[in-house]
């Protein structure tokens, strides 16, 4: 995953520069499986700060409780409770939809209008 990241920060950006917020990446990829219109899919989360939510758990708990505790909010709390999966591209690959964040989204009901 190191390596992956220094070759993005290698890489020019859409401004015209190369250097990109340094930090640590996670040692573990996050990802969900779900299912829409097309099918299941079982796609990776590209949202950073999932990632240094892990990073800030493993610090503070060790990493046996972090991923333990990422499991149970982002795999079981959420989904839950009501959830949204943001979607998008990336510069790396903008042909491909991909989970860029994680939303914790009560859902919404509208009142009747009479």
């Amino acid at each position: 995953m190191l390596k992956k990241y220094e070759e993005i920060n290698a890489s020019p950006s859409l401004f015209g520069t190369t250097t990109i917020v340094p930090r640590e990446p996670a040692p573990f990829e996050f990802s969900y499986a779900y299912e829409d219109g097309d099918g299941l899919h079982d796609q990776r989360c590209h949202d950073w700060e999932v990632e240094q939510t892990f990073l800030k758990w493993r610090d503070a708990y060790g990493e046996e409780r972090a991923l333990r505790d990422m499991m149970r909010v982002f795999g079981e709390d959420y989904p839950r409770k009501g959830m949204v999966l943001a979607m998008g591209t990336h510069g790396q690959r903008n042909w491909q939809w991909m989970i860029i964040g994680i939303l914790r989204l009560d859902e919404i009901t509208q009142p009747s209008l009479l």
